[in-house]
């Protein structure tokens, strides 16, 4: 694989650290899925190939997996369970940017 730049790679690290810290029950694989389905369909918008699209993917992934030996603690199954169930509401449909699905 192609050496990665610093900057970049700081980029995807920032954009997953920042959906952790949204919640306490963020896990990082799931911030990291949420971080490269957004890097991914920026790439579809913009227009670019395939294959390019699926690189961006997968250097997300491999940021996150990186990433995933740094941040000491995950939630437990059940304290994603209370929050599943918690936070169902009127804001239950709102993604990120405020924007109801």
């Amino acid at each position: 694989m192609f050496p990665r730049s610093a900057v970049l790679t700081a980029a995807i690290r920032r954009d997953i650290l920042a959906v952790l810290a949204e919640s306490d029950a963020m896990t990082v694989p799931a911030a990291t899925a949420e971080i490269a389905a957004e890097w991914s369909a920026r790439r579809r918008r913009l227009g670019e190939s395939p294959s390019s699209v699926l690189s961006a993917a997968s250097l997300v992934f491999q940021v996150g997996a990186e990433l995933f030996d740094d941040v000491p603690v995950q939630p437990s199954a059940d304290t994603l369970a209370a929050t599943s169930v918690a936070g169902r509401g009127a804001d239950a449909d709102v993604d990120r940017q405020g924007r109801r699905w």
